[in-house]
C-alpha cells in the first residue's frame, strides 16, 4: 500500500475522478454548448402574431472556425449548395409547436455570461410551393439566433422561411420571407 501512495499512482486516480467529476457538474450547469433549452417563440402568421413553445436539442454544436467550409460553399455555390451540403446533419433537434425539425446546421460561440446559438435546419417546402413555384422556394431554411446565459433566460430570433448570403465583406445574412423575424423569448437551459 505504501508504495502505491509513493509512487503517485494514487494521486493520478483521483486527479483523474476529481476532474471527471468537475466536468460533469460543470456540464450539468450549461458549462459545454450542448443541451436542451426551451423558449417561447412568437411569430407572425396569416392570422397575426402566435406564441408557440419551442424545444431545442443542441447535440453537436461545430465552433466558427469549423464551419468556415460552409460559409465558403455558401459563397460558392449559393444557398441549394450549402442546403445540400448540411441536409441530414444530425446535429440535434427543434420542436416548435407540435412540429419536430431536425438541426442540419449548429453554431456555439463562447460569449462572456454563456453561449450564442445559430441554429440552422433545411426547412420542409410545402406542396403549395412547389406546384405554384412561389417566391418563398428561394427562402429554404429555417434559423434561430439566441443567446443563452449561465444564469437566467436568454433571447433571440427565428427565421422561418430564410434565405441566408454572404455580403462583400464576408459576412452571412439572414432575410425571412415578406414578413419579419420571429422572436425567441425566455431562453433557458434545461
Amino acid at each position: 500500500m505504501r508504495g502505491f501512495l509513493r509512487s503517485g499512482l494514487l494521486a493520478r486516480v483521483l486527479t483523474i475522478a476529481a476532474g471527471g467529476f468537475l466536468g460533469s457538474v460543470t456540464a450539468a450547469f450549461g458549462g459545454g454548448p450542448a443541451g436542451e433549452f426551451t423558449a417561447t417563440a412568437e411569430i407572425e402568421t396569416g392570422s397575426g402574431m402566435r406564441s408557440l413553445e419551442m424545444e431545442i436539442v443542441v447535440s453537436s454544436p461545430m465552433t466558427r472556425e469549423e464551419a468556415k467550409s460552409f460559409k465558403r460553399l455558401l459563397k460558392d455555390r449559393g444557398q441549394w449548395g450549402l442546403a445540400t451540403a448540411i441536409r441530414g446533419g444530425s446535429r440535434g433537434t427543434f420542436r416548435l409547436g407540435a412540429l419536430d425539425y431536425p438541426i442540419d446546421l449548429v453554431i456555439a460561440e463562447k460569449i462572456p455570461d454563456g453561449y450564442r446559438y445559430f441554429v440552422v435546419t433545411t426547412r420542409p417546402l410545402e406542396f403549395e410551393e412547389v406546384r405554384q413555384g412561389k417566391a418563398s422556394l428561394d427562402n429554404p431554411f429555417t434559423v434561430a439566433v439566441f443567446d443563452v446565459p449561465n444564469s437566467g433566460a436568454g433571447q433571440g430570433q427565428l427565421f422561418t422561411r430564410a434565405a441566408l448570403s454572404i455580403d462583400a465583406g464576408g459576412q452571412v445574412h439572414t432575410e425571412q420571407y415578406k414578413k419579419r423575424a420571429g422572436i425567441l423569448k425566455a431562453v433557458t437551459r434545461r
